[in-house]
């Protein structure tokens, strides 16, 4: 099992103590940590030669957008990235149409959800899947037993929780007549729980502003065969998130039988997303 990570910002890049990172490329991904030129992704694979880069290009697409998507995934493929997290369908059809080798990720968040939906992206030559957000670890360990598509799974970061195309935050604050930010703190208040709203220039993402605390199904994973665990610097300090990368790589080589490491990572707090907290969908009656 490796760590993918996703770096606060380009500045702060450090793969001693990962595998791998996930970069998004600028103006063909949404809702990343920092934003990529093919260029700067170019320069950080040349320099990491040993280390597993993946790049998102987790947007929608529109037909205007297909004739520069189509030199954006050869000059992805010459560079020889490890694999492309994609959303929109066009990705996987001009893989096709290019004869290109580059193996893909589905990355489509909440449809990401059972073994035999990946199996059948398996079988349109799909090579891994990002898992969704919304589901147990006993149904994420099942799809990592029962589906041939290699899978990864987010285990600490702020969980991603929807994106619109809109500029919402600069409607909200043009409609109150106030200066426009964009960045918002909201309380959803049926669950109680906080969101960090961010608007970037193709629309508007949604975040859970607790920490998703997963490490200690770490050892569940490794033990179930997952290919690749993604921790994103949502870390208050920079320093405690290198500090965790270290840790966490020791924890899997040491083949995850070191106690001391969960103890140590309860800092991080007691909230687990779904991973132990199943989604129960009811039929609300009229009346």
């Amino acid at each position: 099992m490796k760590i993918l990570s996703e770096f606060r910002k380009k500045s702060s890049i450090d793969m001693t103590y990962c595998d791998g990172a996930i970069l998004a490329l600028k103006d063909y991904s949404v809702m990343g940590k920092d934003y990529y030129t093919l260029e700067e992704i170019e320069k950080i694979v040349s320099n990491n030669l040993d280390k597993d880069i993946f790049v998102s290009l987790n947007r929608n697409f529109f037909n205007a957008d297909i004739s520069y998507l189509k030199d954006i995934l050869l000059r992805l493929e010459n560079i020889k990235v490890k694999g492309i997290l994609f959303y929109d369908l066009a990705i996987l059809q001009l893989k096709k149409e290019l004869n290109l080798k580059i193996p893909l990720v589905w990355n489509q968040t909440h449809m990401v959800n059972n073994y035999k939906t990946c199996d059948y992206y398996f079988s349109r030559g799909v090579e891994y899947a990002l898992l969704g957000k919304e589901i147990t670890l006993d149904e994420v360990v099942e799809i990592i037993k029962k589906s041939s598509i290699k899978c990864m799974v987010e285990v600490v970061g702020c969980a991603s929780v929807a994106f619109s195309k809109r500029k919402l935050l600069t409607n909200y604050y043009t409609d109150l007549g106030k200066e426009v930010k964009n960045e918002l703190n909201i309380l959803e208040r049926v669950s109680n729980d906080n969101y960090i709203v961010k608007e970037e220039n193709s629309g508007t993402g949604f975040y859970k502003e607790k920490i998703t605390n997963g490490t200690g199904i770490i050892k569940d994973l490794y033990n179930a065969g997952c290919e690749y665990i993604i921790m994103r610097d949502d870390l208050e300090k920079e320093e405690d998130f290198y500090e965790l990368l270290k840790d966490t790589k020791q924890y899997i080589l040491e083949k995850c039988s070191l106690d001391s490491y969960v103890s140590k990572y309860k800092k991080l707090g007691d909230y687990t997303n779904f991973f132990f907290n199943k989604t129960i969908y009811k039929v609300k009656k009229n009346g």
